[in-house]
């Protein structure tokens, strides 16, 4: 097993290093990308705009991947991306693989289709907790250039479980975002420092929103999914009683923070 960088390989990279012996079979989609979003506005399509799916196998688990890849405008939502992401998601209520694999590498919502990658989102989420409702985990995995912002933030937050690596970014508005908004004095995104304290994985883990953060490295990466894989299987927990769990911990974490 490699103990290359995760954050260094591309999305199809990532799926394939953390399968069984290469054991994942990627879907492709055929779609008709002449009547795009993209393609109406003049700009570049991809075959598969930006995210791989497919089956494969985890320490002989059977497992969905999802994969972002965060080069194609920023891994950003749009209505193809969300399509298939949805599409493999709603698979999984028929064929109960063992576990969901979102490798989330992504800024969000693709503002150049607007409202269709909203609602291609709000689609994403919806599916993702039908799925947690039927007891098939969804792990999401964030470790790559990108990170976590947006609307897949709050997805992220969604899953059973989240693991970041090291070098991993989870938030709302990315540093990019706030400091064309608002300025430089606002947050500063040259600034790595202020990133790391602010939404990177340590910081993240710091105030309970991620319980596993790991070093970047594709050997090890897997060795916590298939750790975190095999804790679900055994300490199940319906999503209902898990909410209320939640609530739980924003009480708590709000007394401890409603001051700063």
């Amino acid at each position: 097993m490699s103990e290359d960088s995760f954050f260094s390989l591309t999305a199809r990279e990532r799926v394939y290093s953390i399968c069984d012996d290469d054991d994942f079979l990627e879907i492709n989609i055929t779609v008709d990308l002449t009547n795009s979003h993209l393609k109406s506005l003049g700009l570049i399509v991809r075959e598969d705009d930006g995210v791989i799916i497919g089956l494969g196998k985890i320490d002989d688990a059977k497992v969905i991947l999802i994969s972002q890849d965060c080069t194609f405008y920023g891994g950003s939502v749009g209505e193809i991306h969300g399509a298939k992401i949805k599409g493999i998601l709603d698979h999984s209520l028929n064929s109960k693989p063992d576990g969901v694999i979102f490798i989330i590498d992504s800024g969000g919502v693709r503002l150049q289709e607007a409202n269709s990658g909203l609602v291609a989102l709000s689609e994403i989420i919806k599916s993702l907790l039908h799925i947690r409702n039927t007891w098939v985990p969804v792990i999401a995995v964030i470790g790559g250039y990108c990170g976590a912002f947006g609307g897949m933030g709050i997805l992220a937050r969604l899953c059973s479980e989240i693991i970041m690596t090291e070098k991993g970014r989870m938030g709302l508005s990315g540093p990019e975002v706030i400091k064309t908004v608002k300025g430089e004095d606002e947050f500063n995104s040259n600034d790595r420092e202020l990133i790391i304290k602010t939404v990177g994985a340590y910081a993240r883990k710091e105030i309970g929103e991620v319980k596993y953060v790991v070093k970047d490295s594709v050997k090890v990466v897997r060795n916590t999914i298939v750790k975190v894989l095999r804790k679900l299987k055994v300490n199940t927990t319906s999503l209902y009683n898990e909410i209320f769990a939640e609530h739980e911990e924003l009480k708590k974490r709000l007394k401890v923070y409603k001051n700063e």
